[in-house]
């Protein structure tokens, strides 16, 4: 259980990093 919700919090923070390069860009 603590794995997955580890690789849910990777995937958020990396669809946020995403979202803001795009911003930057």
């Amino acid at each position: 259980m603590q794995n997955y919700l580890r690789l849910m919090e990777q995937k958020e923070r990396r669809e946020r990093e995403l979202r803001e390069g795009l911003r930057l860009y």
